[in-house]
């Protein structure tokens, strides 16, 4: 039994793009590759901040915005 159709066994598979080394000056934007270090203010950021609300979905009637907003 076959699941497949021929076409896609002859397909050719994902090929990544060949590892650059860190001296290289070539910047692969394609690869969402940043040329820079992060602002050194987002370390200030990410020292206060909570991420307990990350963990769950929200509010699928968003309660707080209606209210806010009405």
């Amino acid at each position: 039994m076959r699941y497949f159709r021929p076409l896609i066994h002859q397909a050719v598979g994902h090929r990544p793009s060949p590892y650059l080394s860190p001296d290289t000056p070539i910047i692969k934007l394609n690869s969402n590759e940043n040329p820079y270090p992060p602002s050194p203010q987002i370390f200030t950021v990410l020292k206060n901040f909570d991420g307990e609300w990350l963990r769950r979905y929200p509010d699928p009637y968003a309660q707080e915005f209606c209210t806010a907003a009405a």
